[in-house]
């Protein structure tokens, strides 16, 4: 449970800086997609920080599936699931971008998609060292 908390956390903060970074010098607005809960009723109106924090939360439960259904053994199957894990992520942009409002761009996606792989391998690297 520790590792889960911990790598979900870590790798969360990894990625929302990666995509307010991003964002800083593209002009785009992957960090707002990242974190904008307004679409669900009981979260409107969060400040920026609390929606930072459901993000961590949402990160740290992403983080319990990856793991527990993360390959026992390496090879192909692994490459093949963070592979799939990657896509997952980076399909999200889609539907969080039109919920949040925010305008769809080749270049945001692009970011999103870099900063998901960044995640994906992140988690894939804690759990090769936890192994």
């Amino acid at each position: 449970m520790g590792f889960f908390i911990v790598n979900g956390l870590i790798s969360g903060m990894i990625l929302a800086a990666f995509l307010a970074l991003c964002d800083a010098l593209f002009h785009t607005t992957t960090f707002t997609v990242l974190i904008d809960v307004s679409y669900v009723p009981v979260l409107a109106g969060l400040p920026a920080m609390l929606e930072l924090l459901v993000h961590l939360a949402v990160s740290i439960l992403i983080t319990a599936v990856f793991c527990t259904l993360y390959p026992r053994f390496p090879g192909p199957p692994t490459a093949r699931y963070l592979l799939w894990w990657a896509a997952l992520l980076s399909v999200l942009y889609l539907p969080f971008s039109l919920l949040s409002g925010q305008p769809l761009s080749f270049s945001a996606f692009l970011i999103w998609l870099i900063g998901h792989v960044i995640y994906t391998l992140f988690l894939a690297i804690q759990m090769e060292k936890h192994r």
